[in-house]
């Protein structure tokens, strides 16, 4: 996730973590999109066997689908992760808040 500091040190801690909440969900909505329209093209190309190229380069599809879909399910999953965590104050990141000694 990226964040511009010049923003973020601006706000409040509870605007920190709101802002941080929204980037989480929003994060999680378009992994969870990605994971929607990834999976019944996944299942199609594995049981069809589903091959692009042509001639002697033929290479099957669904391994890449596959992964797509897999490293969209762990993102989302991370997301989530982080969203449950910050919301109970166990986020590493902002347990010190910036400029703060």
């Amino acid at each position: 996730m990226l964040r511009t500091s010049i923003f973020v040190d601006a706000l409040p801690p509870i605007g920190r973590k709101v802002l941080r909440s929204i980037t989480c969900i929003l994060g999680l909505v378009v992994f969870i999109g990605i994971i929607q329209s990834t999976y019944p093209s996944f299942l199609d190309a594995y049981s069809i066997g589903e091959y692009e190229g042509e001639g002697a380069l033929r290479v099957p599809t669904w391994p890449v689908r596959g992964v797509v879909l897999l490293t969209a399910i762990f993102t989302a999953f991370a997301y989530l992760t982080m969203l449950i965590l910050d919301w109970s104050n166990k986020l590493e990141y902002e347990l010190e808040a910036p400029g703060a000694s």
